[in-house]
């Protein structure tokens, strides 16, 4: 690669990375109003503990199995 592709491939993941940003804020700021304010049993990375808390959002709701009903090991249907 020259230094122009990398420059290119620099900037498109520069971009990319402020997008994801946003979007973890938005979410952030979508569901505070549902997270109980406790202080984290684990310590998480701000990333992780988002992961955490739209998961314990889903599940209050009851959409999280609907959602993905084969994330645990157990859950795979019989055949």
């Amino acid at each position: 690669m020259d230094n122009l592709e990398l420059s290119e491939k620099v900037r498109r993941l520069s971009d990319e990375n402020e997008r994801l940003k946003l979007t973890f804020e938005e979410i952030r700021t979508a569901i505070a109003p549902f997270v109980q304010n406790k202080k984290p049993s684990m310590a998480r990375a701000a990333e992780q503990q988002l992961v955490h808390d739209v998961r314990n959002v889903l599940n209050e709701l009851g959409l999280l199995r609907a959602l993905v009903p084969d994330d645990e090991p157990g859950d795979a249907p019989a055949r």
